[in-house]
């Protein structure tokens, strides 16, 4: 398990903890590199980040949809994340998100990334699955993620 701190209203992930971990980004055709230009084109996060599943079978969804978006075969690429300060969000019991066990007036995925981005997060990891997907995490950068294959 990945050791944790509460930094600036939100769980930080000590940097070390998605080393080793691959990460899964269903995309299309030789599509092998990230751009912020792409940002969320194929997901619910209104085009503020790049989503990782942490299954591949979860990606081959996202490859789907890219493959009908933007043509060229569907294709899963294995990828290392380096975010450096992850805001860390889980559902309660109830379906309400919560950060560092505080409810959260979050109504969907964007709203949780513009609140990551103002209090200076570069990634968002949702563990358990977010509003609308699985375990994933999203990287704010470009820079953050690296396509493997």
């Amino acid at each position: 398990n990945a050791s944790t701190r509460r930094q600036g209203g939100g769980v930080q992930i000590d940097s070390g903890a998605y080393k080793g971990r691959d990460f899964y980004h269903g995309t299309s055709g030789d599509h092998m590199e990230l751009s912020d230009s792409y940002q969320g084109s194929v997901s619910s996060g209104a085009k503020q980040g790049h989503w990782f599943s942490y299954s591949p079978n979860y990606a081959s969804e996202y490859a789907q949809n890219a493959a009908g978006l933007r043509g060229g075969d569907p294709r899963i690429a294995s990828a290392k994340l380096m975010p450096k300060n992850p805001l860390v969000v889980e559902f309660n019991n109830s379906g309400k998100p919560t950060v560092n066990g505080n409810v959260m007036d979050f109504e969907d995925n964007a709203d949780v990334i513009r609140y990551a981005k103002a209090h200076g997060h570069d990634a968002v990891d949702f563990p358990g699955g977010s509003f609308t997907d699985e375990p994933s995490i999203v990287v704010l950068r470009a820079d953050l993620a690296k396509l493997l294959d």
